[in-house]
């Protein structure tokens, strides 16, 4: 482990790809795994369908907790609960009532 260190020194190699370009070995390959590192976290967006979804069905039934709102929606619990934080920090709904018997209302007429 050391000799190969110490010739890595020696003839200026500081990465693996400079010991790659040494010998003339392509280092496409790990150029290609960052491009589609970036793309993969690139394309995550909110659901706008599924937010409006959400605050349509609270304007027309108000008072629903978020396991109510989820299952009648079809959505898991957590996507329920990020559309849910979302238009709370929009001011769209606000959550009325205790933790255990409260439920979402709508602050914003419907267009």
């Amino acid at each position: 482990m050391f000799l190969q260190c110490a010739l890595c020194f020696f003839v200026g190699v500081e990465t693996q790809k400079d010991l790659l370009r040494l010998f003339d070995q392509s280092t496409a390959i790990d150029e290609g795994v960052n491009v589609v590192r970036e793309g993969v976290n690139e394309g995550v967006n909110f659901d706008d369908e599924g937010v409006n979804t959400l605050l349509d069905l609270i304007r027309t039934e108000p008072g629903l907790n978020a396991r109510t709102l989820a299952a009648k929606t079809g959505k898991s619990l957590s996507t329920t609960e990020r559309h849910i934080r979302k238009l709370k920090n929009e001011g769209a709904i606000e959550f009325r009532g205790a933790p255990k018997n409260g439920g979402y209302y709508s602050l914003t007429p419907k267009k």
